[in-house]
């Protein structure tokens, strides 16, 4: 069945019941008795599950078998993003960075952010919708809001430069996206294969001066993302696909 499930724990020979919200899908797809669903935790795990009663209020689903878990990739990208003034925007590019691959994602408070709301509910069920909906079995990590300069000082350069990743130990390369000018270098010709790749992302305004230098003195490099001013969002799904495209280039 090319449709995922979403259950946070799983173990094999357990019996569990599926959320409402999970449920209602098993009338929709016409699940029976006896059928078989791919489940999935978001932490990696797929499962096949043996389908012992469809009702929706009251399902029951025998995990039968653990497949291996996600394999992780040579190379992991932090976007850390100012969030909008209008939510949506802020889901939209949740859904598709999730769907292209991501593997965090903070928001950052900056002298020129919007005020916004951020309900992590909300972001959670998004996400969930959107490994389902790309056949993924992770989700991606997803950070409270936090000040620009506090964030600043959890991730300078003089904290570490290398991080590990699953068995493997990666290089952290960090960029802030500015305004392009005649010096300022393109995020996909600034970096490389494999590595830890961290990327701010400022509001519409931008970052402000002030902001790019303490960036700067933390050991980000400012880089453009192509000739065009990009709305917010729009930026930080570009950084998305460019660094997955680095890395699917042999």
């Amino acid at each position: 069945m090319d449709t995922y499930f979403f259950y946070p724990d799983l173990e094999l020979g357990q019996q569990i019941t599926l959320p409402e919200e999970e449920a209602k899908h098993l009338k929709t797809l016409r699940v029976k008795e006896g059928d078989f669903l791919d489940i999935v935790n978001g932490k990696g795990i797929l499962a096949k599950g043996k389908v012992l009663s469809p009702n929706i209020k009251n399902s029951l689903i025998e995990i039968t078998q653990i497949m291996d878990t996600e394999a992780k990739r040579p190379f992991y990208i932090h976007i850390a993003v100012a969030a909008t003034k209008s939510s949506d925007r802020i889901e939209w590019f949740l859904e598709k960075a999730i769907e292209i691959g991501i593997d965090e994602i903070s928001f950052i408070e900056t002298s020129r952010s919007e005020y916004n709301n951020l309900k992590a509910d909300r972001l959670v069920k998004k996400s969930i919708a959107a490994i389902k909906q790309s056949l993924r079995a992770t989700l991606p990590r997803i950070n409270p809001p936090k000040e620009f300069k506090d964030f600043i000082k959890k991730y300078h350069s003089d904290r570490k430069n290398q991080t590990k990743h699953g068995e493997e130990t990666l290089e952290i390369q960090r960029f802030i996206a500015y305004t392009p000018t005649d010096t300022t270098a393109v995020l996909e010709n600034c970096a490389t294969k494999n590595a830890y790749y961290l990327v701010m992302i400022g509001s519409e305004g931008g970052f402000s001066p002030e902001e790019v230098h303490q960036a700067q003195q933390s050991g980000f490099e400012c880089v453009s993302l192509g000739e065009y001013r990009l709305r917010t969002e729009t930026a930080a799904l570009y950084s998305c696909m460019a660094l997955n495209s680095i890395n699917r280039i042999s």
